[in-house]
């Protein structure tokens, strides 16, 4: 999947956080900051048997 609205993406661990706001003019959407989030459970695929972060 290359791109995704309003849903997750696989792979992408980035959370984002906007400043959002509306006037007259009409919606302003500013990304503010972001932090690469990194998986600390490891977990076992039920029908692999692969283990994944």
């Amino acid at each position: 999947m290359t791109a995704a609205k309003g849903g997750n993406v696989k792979g992408i661990n980035i959370l984002t956080a906007f400043y959002m706001a509306e006037n007259e003019y009409g919606k302003l959407q500013t990304p503010i900051d972001y932090q690469i989030a990194s998986k600390t459970k490891i977990e076992t695929d039920g029908k692999t048997g692969k283990e994944r972060v």
